[in-house]
Order: structure tokens, then sequence, then C-alpha cells
């Protein structure tokens, strides 16, 4: 009798287990065949083929977020800017992380200025624009260190010349008096990622506000338009499982003491699970997010004049010795330290640097351009 009362609430609790309280699937969430990176709300996958076209007629995506696929790849198109490959989206701080499709993002650059007029989206808070100039420089120039060529615009074919990216500063390294100059633009730099010669060939990271959907990702709801005309949004959070009519249904027929019984084993089972696999998906979460937080946003303030004029300044003698010997060549103009020249240092890690060249950093960004150590006050 006790095992016909299980077996038969057991029965009517995995009929409701499986019956359909809401659907979990969205026909809109999908990607591209090589990206594991789910594309969602407020984003759309554009196209030809016929999901795109679902996507397209069933309201899908929000104005401005349309994405297409390129060789199984996820692509974004920015007005002013052309094509980029997306890497990675995080929805819960509304980001997203381009880079170029053939990995030469100095190239696109070359003639047009990084633009995000006509997008709805920002440069990441941790990036600012930077002005440099390309300068093509012949085998003959003696390329200070650790400045390397661009190795996407220096052709492997023609070893006599090589292109060089320098900072736009108030001093101008002495090397490029020997080089061409080839064009100045503003390039988006991330100041969390080491000096500026490291990365201007990196991904670029991007955000948005509108519309604002982190919230609701964040506590796993589905964000989405509020209704079919509209553009305002709605959090539609996922329903959590009760003792539906349905249940109660199924507990009345396996009514009586063992059936009773079975009843607490099996919600102690079920429980115990449901922890489980909860404690496993939040520990999931709490990684996923710390390696999203690390790209996150940090946004970088420059120092006003009065505090960098707390710095400590030298001035470099006729004899030229220097409180480095081996740091001789300023970290942010890539020129050599000349007798007279002013020296500022950063007083928490004692790197120094041209006092105009450091000054003018400092003003855009207050951590060290070689060790990215931030002032303590």
């Amino acid at each position: 009798m006790a095992h016909s009362s299980c077996f038969i609430f057991v029965f009517f609790l995995l009929l409701f287990l499986i019956y359909p309280t809401a659907s979990s699937s969205n026909i809109c969430e999908t990607s591209c065949d090589m990206d594991v990176t789910p594309i969602q709300f407020p984003f759309q996958l554009v196209g030809d083929n016929e999901a795109n076209q679902i996507n397209r007629t069933s309201r899908c995506g929000y104005p401005g977020f349309e994405l297409s696929c390129n060789e199984g790849r996820t692509m974004i198109h920015l007005p002013h800017s052309g094509n980029f490959l997306v890497d990675t989206i995080s929805y819960d701080n509304q980001k997203l992380w381009i880079r170029d499709p053939e990995n030469c993002l100095p190239k696109r650059f070359l003639n047009n200025s990084f633009n995000l007029k006509g997008s709805i989206f920002q440069l990441s808070g941790d990036y600012i624009l930077m002005d440099f100039t390309f300068y093509n420089c012949s085998s003959k120039v003696t390329l200070p260190y650790p400045l390397p060529p661009v190795p996407c615009l220096s052709s492997d074919h023609n070893p006599n010349f090589s292109v060089v990216a320098v900072w736009s500063g108030p001093q101008i390294a002495p090397f490029v008096a020997q080089c061409d100059p080839i064009s100045s633009a503003s390039l988006p730099y991330s100041v969390t990622n080491g000096p500026y010669w490291m990365n201007l060939n990196d991904e670029i990271g991007l955000q948005w506000n509108t519309p604002s959907c982190g919230d609701c990702v964040a506590k796993q709801g589905r964000c989405d338009f509020l209704t079919d005309t509209g553009l305002e949004v709605a959090c539609y959070l996922p329903h959590r499982p009760g003792l539906s009519k349905f249940a109660k249904l199924g507990l009345s027929l396996g009514m009586g003491i063992p059936g009773l019984l079975c009843v607490i084993w099996i919600v102690y089972l079920c429980t115990g699970k449901r922890r489980e696999s909860e404690e496993r998906r939040r520990r999931s979460d709490i990684e996923l997010n710390h390696n999203i937080a690390g790209r996150s946003s940090v946004v970088v303030m420059g120092l006003d004049g009065e505090t960098i004029e707390k710095y400590p300044m030298t001035r470099i003698g006729d004899s030229g010795r220097l409180p480095d010997p081996n740091n001789n060549v300023c970290s942010i103009c890539l020129g050599e330290y000349l007798p007279q020249d002013a020296l500022r240092t950063i007083p928490d890690c004692n790197h120094y640097f041209h006092a105009n060249c450091i000054d003018s950093w400092l003003h855009m960004n207050a951590s060290c351009p070689l060790c990215r150590k931030l002032p303590h006050s």
C-alpha cells in the first residue's frame, strides 16, 4: 500500500514538474555558429536567413542593437567606424568588447579617428581617447626601447621600413625627426591595460545606458518590451515553483500516512539537490562576475594641478646623471633625458618622467603610465 501510494504521488508530481507553467524558451535568443556568446535582448540578429527574419519581425531587439553573422562570427556595424567582431557581451554590466576582424585596429584609424557618432554606444568607463601620430621609419632609425613597431602595418616583405605609433603629447621623441609622418588619429586607449604601446591592437570596450536591463539580468530575469508597440521595457522574472492546484491534486490522490511519508522524503531529496544546484550555480555566477569585473568599468579621473605640483620635481644637471642610470628614456614621449630637462617623480612608485609629459598625463589619468599604480590619496 505504501509503495502504491508513493507511486501515485510520484506520478502526479512528475506531471506537475514537467507541466509547462510558462515557456522558458525565447525564440529571440540565438547565436552565431562559432560564438558561444548568446545574442538576446536588447541585441537582435539580422540577416537573410529564416531565423533572422523571425528575429526581425518579432521585436527581438532594441533599435540600434543589430548584430549579424559573418562566417560564423558575431559582427556589429558602427555607423562611422565600420564593422567589428564582437568578442564578449556582458548583459548585466551592459558592456561589449569588439575587435578588428583582421586584427589590425591601427590600420582602421590611420585616416579616420575612432568615432561613435550615430551609435547608441559609448566608450567603456576605463577607456579614453588619446591622440596618436603614425610614423614610417626606416631600418636605419633606432627605435627607443620598449616601443615596438605596429606588426600589422609593418610589412614582413619590406623589412627596410616599419610603422610606429607615438602619443602626440607635449614633448615629441627626438627619433621621429628621422621618420616620415603618415597621419594622426584619436584612438581609444584602455588606461588599465598597461602602457599605450602594449594594447593599440587590442579590443575596445563599449557600454550602453538605454535600455537599462543590467539589474534585471543580474536577477536572472528576462528584459523585453512592455508592449507590442512602444520602446518601454520591463523585467520578467522567472516563475518560482510552488504548490499549484495540479500539485495539490497529486497530493490528494496520494493521501494517507505512507503517502505523506513519501512526500516528506521526496521533498527532502529534491530540496537538497536543488540547494546543491543553486549553490553550484551561485559559485559559477560569482566566478563569472569576478572575471567580467576585471574588465568592467573603472572610472579613471585625472589629478588637479595643485596635486600634481606636489609631486617632486628635479632638474638634470650638466653631468646628465639620473636617479636611475638604467632609466634614461621617458616612457611617455620615448625621448632620452638630456641635461637641464625637468623631471617629475610619482612618489608611490618612484617612476619619473619629463615633467611636461607626466603633467599632461596626470591631468587625464591619475595612475602611473608604467605600473598603473594609483595614488594613495
